[in-house]
């Protein structure tokens, strides 16, 4: 069947192998610029590598989708929005001291394992983990700007708005990974007070804007929407990536760790102040959850505690029981309904339209 006549869900995925072509090439490239670091390099390119390419890669996905007819402009984004998204992961692991993600050891968890293996203490071998971490999220997202600068030059009267798309989308992030931190509850403890606002303030800033609202405006850019239609794709992504993060926090908590490839109760044990959450304890149960989320997160001897599964299965129960877990989902299926309604009468090609309610309908049903 010709590309042209598949639905456009059908011809993005055609092109998602070109997007990691153009990952892999530009992570080379920075090989080059220091020919005498190329055996330090390369295997951290490598490492990079796993992170970014494969997998759903939903952010090439929705530029892709947002740009219509493929250009290398939109090649150029798409994979740009993927390494920002490697990296920010990269770092992520670290902040929440995941040993875990698509099934297999976190970058830095290899790293310790590794240089745990050359002889390094434990302590040491963890600490030069988390650099290589640090050092391979930098390297990546210096790559996604040098692809977005690619992308732009080519896009030509689009391109300082690819640009600026870019540049916000990292700084709302980075302020929603800091917000995510300040918020999180100190080990051994239960909150005071932690506004359902507040943790979907975080949802919102830490992944939405990078992961859907950015990519769909930077498509709709690269084919030309008029402006209204680009703010339009810019809200409905907000919505819907405040949705996906939600679902993920679902996930994180009641999701099969074999489907997910993350350890459960991961959020739990580091007192993320999830929407989850914040439904939890507005609920008269508070007071109980507390207590067990305090269980939960105490360290010992100053360390955060591994195993605890049962306490995580007794608080995971408790979350379902109290009635966070329904509250969270019917906010889910607001927000995918918002998401249909902002681009209700924006000038979007009946394609594009289609495909973005589609997404929302596919949102309840994922599982990983």
């Amino acid at each position: 069947m010709p590309s042209a006549s598949l639905p456009l869900s059908d011809r993005v995925l055609d092109q998602l192998d070109e997007v990691d072509a153009r990952i892999r090439a530009a992570l080379c490239a920075r090989v080059d610029l220091v020919p005498a670091a190329t055996a330090t390099l390369h295997p951290l390119i490598e490492e990079i590598l796993d992170c970014a390419t494969g997998g759903k890669r939903v952010r090439a996905r929705l530029v892709l989708m947002a740009a219509g007819a493929p250009s290398s402009a939109a090649l150029a984004t798409a994979a740009a929005y993927e390494l920002l998204h490697a990296a920010f992961v990269i770092h992520d692991d670290v902040i929440d001291r995941d040993a875990r993600r698509r099934g297999a050891p976190t970058l830095h968890t290899r790293g310790a394992a590794r240089y745990a293996a050359e002889g390094w203490s434990a302590p040491d071998a963890a600490h030069r983990g988390h650099a290589r971490a640090i050092i391979a999220g930098d390297l990546a997202m210096a790559t996604a700007y040098s692809l977005i600068h690619t992308a732009a030059a080519e896009a030509k009267e689009a391109g300082p708005e690819l640009l600026r798309g870019l540049d916000e989308a990292v700084t709302a992030t980075t302020a929603g990974e800091l917000m995510d931190v300040e918020l999180s509850l100190p080990p051994g403890t239960g909150p005071v007070a932690l506004g359902a606002d507040s943790a979907e303030q975080v949802s919102a800033a830490k992944t939405a804007w990078y992961t859907s609202a950015a990519p769909l405006a930077a498509g709709g850019r690269l084919a030309g929407l008029a402006p209204e239609a680009v703010e339009a794709l810019h809200t409905a992504g907000m919505h819907l990536g405040t949705a996906f993060q939600l679902q993920d926090d679902l996930l994180g908590v009641f999701g099969a760790p074999s489907l997910t490839g993350k350890a459960a109760g991961a959020d739990l044990r580091e007192g993320k102040p999830t929407p989850l959450l914040a439904a939890a304890l507005a609920t008269p149960q508070a007071e109980r959850l507390t207590a067990l989320l305090g269980a939960v997160t105490a360290p010992v001897d100053g360390q955060q505690a591994p195993g605890r599964e049962a306490e995580i299965a007794e608080l995971t129960a408790a979350l379902e029981d109290c009635g966070a877990l329904d509250a969270v989902r019917a906010r889910i299926d607001r927000l995918g309904s918002a998401a249909v309604e902002a681009v209700e009468g924006a000038a979007l090609p009946p394609e594009l339209a289609a495909a973005l309610g589609d997404l929302v309908a596919d949102l309840r049903e994922r599982r990983a």
